[in-house]
């Protein structure tokens, strides 16, 4: 499968960076899973969680979007860089953002695996570097 390029955009410093995307992760699904089975501690599962649907945007764009509750996760007060994918082409879309506690994805019907994808990253960039810190002290 070709390299997908996409660009995060950290709208508090006025930064652009670029990210690759390769579809074919058998992985997503698991990581996704344990992220949650992270989260869930007898009461947080009951108020929040991870939804995926499918929708009709402006100018009938079909596709996917995804919301994952944030409250009460490491993540809740983590910068998260906007992440778009704009083309000419209007069955070529992407955007992530984080609004109101939610990590909300949407995008069109071939990109679920990459909707996951970038909120994974973002976990993983996350972890990264909540361990460096603590390794320093």
């Amino acid at each position: 499968m070709a390299e997908i390029k996409y660009t995060t955009e950290n709208t508090a410093e006025n930064q652009i960076s670029s990210k690759s995307f390769i579809p074919g992760n058998a992985n997503l699904l698991r990581q996704i899973q344990d992220w949650y089975l992270r989260q869930c501690d007898g009461e947080w599962q009951h108020f929040y969680g991870i939804s995926i649907d499918t929708v009709v945007s402006q100018g009938d764009q079909l596709g996917w979007k995804i919301e994952i509750d944030l409250k009460d996760t490491d993540l809740e007060y983590q910068n998260f860089q906007i992440v778009k994918i704009i083309s000419a082409d209007l069955n070529d879309w992407l955007e992530c953002n984080v609004l109101k506690n939610k990590f909300i994805g949407r995008a069109d019907l071939s990109k679920l695996e990459m909707l996951l994808s970038v909120f994974l990253d973002w976990v993983a960039d996350f972890n990264a570097v909540t361990i460096q810190g603590s390794s320093k002290n």
